[in-house]
């Protein structure tokens, strides 16, 4: 599978950002893990992207608060990236444009490889405009 960086030349439509939650010291954190699109083949694409290194990460006193605070602090920085020209350089997407549709959606699991889908409740449009 290949990489968003590589020769990202064509547009890309739709980009997900995969977040998790988890429990830290009775607190709940959930930041983004890495995001996925497809090439100009339709294939999968994915790249890490470390949500708490970027310091996009919402901590609560419940996992849905710790959703919803990850989602605010998402869109301002997408805001702030995409107002700046440069929110394809941050995602490590060049073909990204503003007809790009960005999905932050909440996966289950614990990175063993044996993650669920949190349904249509864990998913928001962000959008780039």
């Amino acid at each position: 599978m290949a990489t968003p960086g590589d020769d990202a030349s064509f547009p890309v439509v739709s980009v997900t950002l995969a977040a998790r939650v988890v429990s830290d010291e009775g607190k709940f954190v959930a930041a983004v893990e890495w995001l996925e699109t497809a090439d100009e083949q339709g294939e999968p694409v994915s790249a890490g992207f470390d949500g708490v290194a970027a310091g996009l990460e919402g901590i609560a006193d419940t996992a849905e608060e710790a959703m919803d605070a990850l989602t605010l602090a998402m869109r301002g920085w997408l805001e702030r990236q995409d107002t700046a020209d440069q929110l394809g350089a941050a995602l490590g997407l060049p073909g990204l444009d503003d007809d790009t549709e960005i999905i932050l959606r909440f996966i289950a699991g614990d990175g063993d490889g044996d993650d669920a889908d949190t349904g249509d409740g864990g998913a928001g449009v962000l959008g780039a405009d």
